[in-house]
């Protein structure tokens, strides 16, 4: 059981130009690596749609925390603001939630 305090964040963004989606891609793999090294990361991948509203996201992808406390010090680390720079998508919005469910 991976505990009531852990935290879910959904990631919303546009493709950017071919520079940013480079410049993404330099930020992607070492994530992707700090993730499978800390046991959290994607639980949904996916192309966006439009319901309501005016926001045109190209990709949604819901990502597992252990906890806010855990979110906290990975972005205040120096391993992820060496990182960050690169994070270039445009129209990010990105949003820490509650927990979902329970058991999760």
């Amino acid at each position: 059981m991976r505990g009531a305090r852990h935290r879910t964040a959904g990631h919303c963004s546009g493709d950017g130009s071919p520079e940013q989606q480079a410049a993404d891609s330099r930020y992607v793999a070492p994530m992707t690596a700090l993730m499978a090294r800390g046991g959290f990361g994607p639980l949904h991948v996916a192309g966006a749609e439009t319901v309501a509203g005016s926001h045109d996201f190209d990709s949604i992808v819901i990502v597992y925390y252990p906890s806010l406390e855990f979110f906290a010090d990975m972005i205040g680390s120096s391993y992820y603001q060496g990182i960050y720079a690169d994070k270039q998508l445009v129209d990010v919005q990105a949003t820490i939630t509650a927990p979902i469910l329970g058991h999760l």
